[in-house]
């Protein structure tokens, strides 16, 4: 499964990048609806090679994935791979700066899947894209409104 979500941030790319990928162990469970709380591991900035957690919560239970960053590039790619319960997946931000410098942010996420649980992915695809733009729209507001310590 792989879906694309576009936003588009009225801050200059510098600052989306800075909140996005330099300060995303604070950052993520902000605008994350399904994210509580993020670990590195060993604790210190995101690179390439850099693991961690996220713990979350799934209806009314907490569970953990483990991840990898799999790219950074300053001001243009965070990238992830992660894990859990059999499944892997990918997510890519991609960070773009306008004329006006507002950033344009797409975010692609890739789910590996196989057997029954295809199916039922395939059945809770739009649930899943519909959490992936309102997490955007969190993301969004989060950084226009200048409240980086609010949920």
């Amino acid at each position: 499964m792989r879906y694309k979500t576009r936003i588009e941030i009225d801050r200059p790319v510098a600052e989306v990048f800075t909140i996005v990928a330099t300060d995303f162990v604070d950052s993520y469970p902000k605008y994350c609806s399904e994210a509580a709380k993020v670990d590195i591991h060993p604790p210190g900035p995101l690179a390439v090679g850099t693991t961690g957690t996220i713990t979350g919560r799934i209806r009314s239970g907490l569970h953990s994935v483990d991840f990898r960053v799999t790219a950074y590039e300053l001001g243009r790619l965070l990238s992830f791979e992660s894990w859990y319960r059999g499944m892997s997946s990918r997510a890519s931000y991609f960070f773009v700066a306008t004329r006006h410098n507002t950033t344009k942010l797409t975010i692609i996420d890739e789910i590996d899947v196989g057997g029954v649980r295809a199916w039922l992915f395939l059945l809770t695809k739009p649930f899943v894209r519909a959490g992936a733009r309102a997490d955007a729209r969190r993301l969004k507001k989060l950084i226009e409104s200048g409240n980086r310590h609010g949920r």
